[in-house]
């Protein structure tokens, strides 16, 4: 199931750029990042991943909001294409720890625990279908995103609960 949502990916990346700016290239270092430190999501260690992504989200320096908000898309991604509870639970935990998460960085530390953006980015898909049928050729697969989606952010309301985290009551409730 990761590896057809990497390959997927992968290849809207390019689509993406091709539409975009006329040529196929390929992702950027931030997408690859994501998309492979994702991809090992159900068999991470989610402290050791929590560090990881801090420990690379410092490395970018003036440029870790783009980083921030190129993982998050993709974290939300990866949510609304699967229906599996343990990828769900998973993506969860991992969104709470980086929630909590302090670096020697003052800019990543406030990207984090703030999780800049990502209430937005939630609330623009939860939109519903809808939204999703004008991105999705089949509208099934529009409807299973949403549905997706809104399992994710079940589990990770019930992930916020067990372990809260400041940024996360804002999200939850903005959404």
């Amino acid at each position: 199931m990761l590896s057809e949502w990497v390959t997927h990916q992968r290849a809207r990346i390019v689509q993406t750029n091709l539409h975009n700016i006329g040529e196929p290239t390929p992702p950027t270092s931030y997408q690859d990042f994501s998309i492979a430190t994702l991809s090992t999501i159900s068999t991470a260690d989610i402290p050791t991943l929590t560090t990881a992504i801090a420990s690379w989200l410092t490395s970018t320096g003036p440029q870790a909001p783009d980083a921030w908000y190129t993982f998050h898309s993709l974290l939300l991604s990866l949510a609304q294409s699967t229906s599996s509870p343990a990828i769900h639970q998973e993506l969860a935990s991992l969104t709470v720890s980086l929630a909590q998460t302090t670096t020697p960085v003052p800019e990543v530390t406030r990207l984090l625990t703030a999780l800049d953006g990502f209430g937005w980015a939630v609330r623009d898909l939860w939109n519903g279908p809808k939204a999703l049928l004008a991105d999705e050729a089949f509208p099934d697969e529009a409807r299973r995103a949403w549905v997706n989606l809104n399992r994710f952010m079940a589990c990770l309301s019930v992930q916020d609960r067990r372990t809260p985290a400041e940024a996360l009551i804002e999200t939850i409730d903005f959404v």
